[in-house]
């Protein structure tokens, strides 16, 4: 439908419209041809007063040679730019799925990114902006239900955690450039960890302690950790389908796991005798779990975390920094102890290379006098001279 102006003065204009409702309305415009000889129409409102301010200081901007098309195009960049927020916010609504196994701890990583960069926007964020957030971040304290902890407890932010949160702004800006929100990618290297490496293992009576201070429905999935080298979220979101008691695996997709290949667990013995319990317990249960997840409540409700039964029992045992992640860690030095060979252990443990295996072979000294103990009491009963006697042959 064609529109209709009115003209009511040099280069001022009116159209009178009709609402959905019947209402009728008024718009002023300013229409006239600019400096470079193109007819121009410009909005300016509904109210008489402010339209004609606008008129002249578009009239002023058209004597100055103001380049209007430029101030548009600028307009419309300004108006594309997002902030971090909005774009972490169309990230975690459109582009990553909700069941991927990082999706919630790359929303807590992101949390912590945008108490400081939520308002910055992508375009903004550089190698100055990326060194202040670390150096900012890491006079950070640790803090336990949003209160800085106090005391023996009280500690700055580590290396891990900055960079963890670091690593999944690289994820978001990398993105961003390839949907060309952004030109380029700050170059910003994150912290090594390497002199941070955990070497923190369970002993035997620790993980006895462990399991004599929580309720049975929470010592299974802590068995598992134990026995499978899995990490807990792996464990706690693995269901029945992905478990073959028969051929003695339990069958993780690349999907279900941090390394994104395939990976084959063995059912240990005593994981064997737990599998069997929950299969008999689910059977019996009166609520049915449709998620068909294998470590459930006696009730039949899924476990979604054992993080609190676990610290809850570790300080009844007295038992001093000991994590979760450390099953992992305690699991596979288990098996290096045992004589089982590294490339096996890697392909249970989903390692894909030997500088990460070592990382998570932590040998003690109870484990190097257990071997030697061994070792020599062996080499008596084959017969072979001890050092002592190999001393005192003569030639």
């Amino acid at each position: 439908m064609e529109q209709k102006f009115e003209r009511i003065g040099e280069h001022f204009y009116k159209r009178s419209y009709s609402t959905a409702k019947g209402e009728q309305r008024l718009k002023f415009y300013a229409i006239f041809t600019d400096w470079k000889g193109v007819r121009r129409r410009f909005p300016l409102g509904s109210d008489d007063k402010s339209a004609k301010q606008g008129l002249r200081i578009l009239e002023a901007d058209n004597v100055k040679r103001v380049d209007f098309d430029k101030e548009k195009e600028e307009r419309k960049v300004q108006e594309a730019r997002l902030t971090l927020s909005q774009w972490g916010e169309l990230y975690f609504d459109e582009m990553i799925k909700p069941d991927k196994p990082s999706f919630d701890w790359q929303k807590r990583m992101f949390a912590k990114l945008e108490a400081r960069l939520g308002n910055v926007f992508l375009d903004e964020i550089d190698e100055a902006v990326i060194d202040d957030y670390r150096e900012k971040r890491l006079r950070d304290p640790v803090t336990a239900h949003k209160k800085p902890l106090a005391g023996k407890k009280a500690r700055k932010i580590s290396y891990s955690t900055c960079n963890r949160e670091l690593a999944i702004l690289r994820i978001l800006l990398r993105l961003a450039k390839r949907r060309k929100k952004i030109k380029a990618v700050p170059d910003f290297n994150l912290e090594s960890e390497k002199a941070l490496k955990r070497d923190r293992i369970a002993s035997e009576e620790e993980y006895k302690a462990l399991l004599g201070n929580m309720a049975r429905h929470y010592q299974r999935p802590l068995i598992g950790l134990y026995e499978t080298a899995m990490r807990a979220n792996e464990l706690l979101r693995l269901v029945w389908p992905k478990v073959d008691e028969k051929a003695g695996f339990i069958r993780l997709k690349a999907s279900d796991v941090k390394e994104k290949r395939p990976r084959l667990v063995p059912i240990s013995p005593n994981l064997r005798i737990v599998l069997s319990e929950l299969r008999a317990e689910q059977g019996e249960a009166k609520v049915v779990d449709l998620s068909g997840r294998v470590f459930t409540k006696s009730n039949g409700q899924p476990i979604k975390s054992i993080r609190k039964p676990f610290e809850a029992a570790r300080k009844k045992a007295k038992i001093e920094d000991l994590h979760l992640h450390d099953f992992r860690h305690t699991c596979i030095t288990r098996w290096e102890t045992e004589g089982k060979p590294a490339g096996m252990i890697m392909a249970a443990s989903g390692h894909h290379s030997l500088e990460m295996h070592h990382r998570y072979v932590n040998i003690k000294e109870h484990h190097l006098k257990d071997f030697f103990s061994v070792h020599e009491v062996l080499t008596r009963k084959s017969g072979d001279p001890t050092v002592e006697e190999k001393s005192s042959v003569s030639y």
